[in-house]
């Protein structure tokens, strides 16, 4: 997958603005209050956030980033490659909410719920990294650098890993091990509502499943 630019219109204090994204490492520069968090924001909910919402999420989500004062509505465009293809992803959240997403030009999926399941397989995301990982903040990023290095004697190497199967001690296979972590991922989310980001039902800590799961990992 590869960004190609997107657009406010508006989204914050941005009533307009476009940003192409080049090859390689897009670095956005400049003061406090350039739009900096506002164009990270944008980006993270035009992925992540379907315009169907409950009127209670859509005031704590995306609600803040309507124009002030006065402002009904927040919209972004989204271009991107994926899957050998060119992809337009539109959004508007609140007045006039709705999803669009087209390939190449050609008809556009426009149930909200639809967008959000092929925005999913587009982009293979697990909502967790592209979170917590993807779309860090600046001071998370320093929180979790200083964490890394607080502890870098504890972390494995990876490299040998990445080398293949033959360079890991005991000859354990990588594809044995990728198997049993998609299979724990499988079940870690399979009671868990991806669009609405909690579980399913509406469980949660103060309202539990009876049984509680127990999931073993294996190798």
């Amino acid at each position: 997958m590869k960004l190609l630019s997107i657009r406010l219109r508006p989204f914050g204090a941005t009533r307009d603005r476009q940003v192409v994204f080049g090859d390689g490492i897009t670095v956005l520069f400049g003061p406090n209050e350039a739009g900096k968090s506002t164009l990270r924001e944008a980006l993270r909910h035009a992925v992540l956030t379907s315009t169907k919402l409950t009127p209670a999420v859509l005031r704590k989500s995306v609600g803040r980033w309507y124009p002030a004062p006065g402002g009904d509505h927040a919209s972004v465009t989204l271009r991107f490659e994926a899957e050998g293809q060119t992809w337009v992803l539109e959004k508007t959240w609140g007045a006039g909410s709705r999803s669009s997403l087209a390939a190449n030009g050609g008809p556009a999926l426009q149930d909200a719920d639809g967008v959000q399941q092929r925005l999913a397989e587009l982009f293979h995301w697990n909502r967790a990294t592209w979170e917590k990982v993807l779309f860090t903040g600046q001071a998370e990023l320093a929180s979790t650098t200083s964490s890394l290095e607080a502890n870098a004697d504890g972390i494995d190497d990876v490299r040998a890993f990445l080398s293949g199967p033959s360079a890991l001690p005991d000859d354990i296979a990588s594809d044995k091990i990728r198997e049993a972590l998609d299979e724990q991922i499988n079940k870690h989310f399979q009671r868990w509502d991806m669009l609405a980001y909690q579980p399913e039902k509406a469980r949660g800590i103060n309202n539990p499943w009876k049984v509680p799961r127990t999931n073993v990992c294996t190798i």
